[in-house]
C-alpha cells in the first residue's frame, strides 16, 4: 500500500505545483489497491509490480482529465478509474495468451529473462508475500549484511 500512497500523494503534489484543480478519492483508490492485490494474489497470476502501479497511475489520471474535459468538470481520480485500467490489463495479458500462448511473465520464465519462482526463504526482508502463476514468491529482496571496511 505504501508504493500507492506514494503515487497518491505524488499525484496530488504535482498538480498543487500546477496550480490545476485535481481530486483524488484516496480512500477509495487504496481500497481498491487492497482488493485488487488480494484477487491477484489469490489467483495466483501475480500481482502488480511497483512500475506497473506507475503505469496504472499515468493512464488512471489521464482517463479523469479526459472525462472531466468531456463534462468541464474538475478532474476527479477514482477507483474507477483504475478498474478500468485493470480490466484493460486483463484483456491485453489474455490477448497476449490467446496469439502468443504466453503472457509477459511466462515469456520472460520461458526465455530466461527473469526468475519468478524462487522459494520463500526464512532470511527475506519481505516476509511471505505474493505468488506468481506457477506457485514461486515473487518480489523477495534477501537481507544482505553489511561489514564496516577495515582499512
Amino acid at each position: 500500500m505504501k508504493v500507492w500512497s506514494m503515487h497518491i500523494d505524488r499525484t496530488n503534489g504535482l498538480f498543487r505545483a500546477k496550480s490545476q484543480p485535481f481530486k483524488i478519492k484516496r480512500d477509495q483508490i487504496l481500497d481498491f489497491a487492497k482488493k485488487h492485490f488480494e484477487e491477484l494474489n489469490a489467483s495466483r497470476v501475480g500481482c502488480w509490480n511497483g512500475r506497473q502501479i506507475r503505469n496504472a497511475f499515468q493512464t488512471a489520471i489521464a482517463l479523469a482529465e479526459y472525462k472531466a474535459q468531456a463534462t468541464g468538470r474538475e478532474p476527479v481520480l477514482s477507483a474507477d478509474h483504475f478498474e478500468d485500467v485493470a480490466k484493460a490489463s486483463f484483456e491485453f495479458d489474455d490477448y497476449l495468451r490467446l496469439t502468443l500462448g504466453m503472457n509477459e511473465q511466462d515469456k520472460a520464465h520461458h526465455y530466461n529473462y527473469r526468475y519468478d519462482a524462487f522459494e520463500d526463504r526464512k532470511d527475506s526482508i519481505a516476509g511471505p508475500g505474493p505468488r506468481n502463476s506457477i506457485g514461486g514468491s515473487i518480489h523477495r529482496v534477501s537481507r544482505i549484511t553489511l561489514q564496516p571496511s577495515t582499512g
